[in-house]
């Protein structure tokens, strides 16, 4: 394991998202203007006089396993790492002047093992190898002078930088499961010996929170720092079981795009849940309104008798292979189920469909059923009655589809 193979790792879209805090005028400026060292030497001041600073004299076992972990990985230059008194699974790293710092709980050294602590640590160190520490995102988000939609930018890239520090930390313990048990015990404050946590097991807790979120069909989730802890055990099996552990050795990191593009790709669609500007992006797969257009899509699809291919991979890239997969368990669903399903979707929201959700609906089942060139007569009419579903007139159903036809946009 060493430096080229984490920074291999990292998500495309911390990347990406950094890249566009820059680009903005006025976030870039802000960021730009903020004197990050004068800030952060203050937390140096603060953990050496409140924290316990580890050393081989004091806390030698964690002051071993911290060295042998960033030597492994790769990182130059002073480091400091520090214990402070907090019952919860926790740490931060941050960089002053001269030294980079780790800090870590007191709980964090009490609950979790040396293997688990090598998934924090390299969380942290992840951090500072992919440069995190050096954008002052949360002072931005308290001091600055932003609005709603560049604050959404700033919280977007906050939780996919998580994403790469996760992955950074699985790289570090070189096990999955080791980086589900340790933020199982993050979570539940469970310090159980022999404790073993599945990490399947607890990716499947998303699922369940995902429909939660959908449901309730609201937004406010933009506004949390981290995505949440079973989006990230997600993830992070994503990550695990593309391909990029089966290289080994110093080509480990040599070629990433193969392997840890693979896993993008869904994770996008994982923290769009999260972000309200990811969802409006042109040909953006919404999940947020994922039944419908799974159900929506299915009824018009199998309104002519048979499902094409064509539409199908449709099916798939809007709303998911999994999702679809499921639907597909019991064999190709019939139009009376598809429609229920779709009454369904609609009467579990908390919230009504706004007009931008019904148009962005609508404007995906169209693709659906033209996916394999046409709509043909038995697709336009069921195109009609899921309009009608949300509430739309008639005639309002005739003009999309003469719009669409048209080539216009819906």
């Amino acid at each position: 394991m060493n430096q080229s193979r984490i920074l291999a790792g990292r998500y495309g879209g911390d990347a990406a998202l950094l890249a566009q805090l820059d680009a903005d005028e006025v976030l870039g400026k802000q960021l730009r203007d903020v004197d990050t060292t004068r800030h952060q030497q203050t937390i140096r001041t603060r953990l050496l006089a409140t924290a316990v600073r580890v050393g081989e004299r004091l806390l030698p076992g964690v002051s071993s396993a911290f060295d042998r972990l960033r030597e492994q990985a790769g990182i130059d230059g002073p480091m400091e790492a520090y214990v402070y008194d907090e019952p919860a699974i926790n740490a931060f790293v941050t960089r002053g002047r001269s030294f980079t710092f780790v800090a870590l709980s007191s709980g964090a050294i009490n609950k979790l093992n040396a293997k688990e602590l090598k998934f924090v640590i390299g969380h942290e160190l992840g951090h500072a190898l992919f440069e995190h520490v050096d954008v002052a995102a949360g002072y931005i988000a308290q001091n600055g002078t932003l609005d709603a939609r560049q604050r959404m930018k700033l919280l977007a890239w906050q939780r996919a930088a998580e994403i790469s520090a996760d992955r950074a930390g699985v790289i570090c313990c070189d096990s999955v499961d080791i980086a589900a048990t340790a933020m199982f015990k993050t979570l539940s404050g469970l310090n159980i010996d022999g404790l073993s946590v599945d990490p399947n097991d607890f990716a499947q807790q998303w699922e369940h929170l995902e429909n939660e979120v959908i449901e309730a069909g609201h937004d406010r989730h933009w506004e949390l720092t981290h995505p949440f802890p079973p989006l990230r055990m997600k993830a992070m099996l994503l990550f695990w079981n593309s391909g990029f552990f089966q290289h080994s050795g110093d080509d480990a990191g040599s070629d990433p795009d193969s392997s840890r593009l693979s896993s993008d790709k869904e994770i996008d669609r994982l923290l769009a849940t999260m972000d309200p500007l990811a969802r409006e992006a042109k040909g953006a797969a919404d999940p947020m309104l994922v039944e419908f257009f799974l159900w929506g899509g299915f009824y018009m699809a199998v309104a002519n008798g048979h499902l094409e291919d064509s539409e199908l991979s449709e099916l798939e890239s809007i709303t998911s292979a999994r999702r679809v997969a499921l639907a597909l368990e019991r064999g190709v669903p019939t139009p009376a189920l598809c429609l229920k399903e779709f009454r369904d979707a609609i009467s579990k929201r908390s919230r009504r469909l706004s007009a931008m959700e019904i148009h962005r609906i609508v404007e995906g089942l169209a693709m659906i059923a033209m996916a394999d060139g046409m709509m043909d007569e038995e697709e336009t009419e069921s195109f009609k009655r899921i309009v009608a579903e949300l509430g739309l007139s008639p005639n309002a159903g005739d003009l999309l589809l003469t719009k669409f036809a048209s080539g216009e946009a819906v």
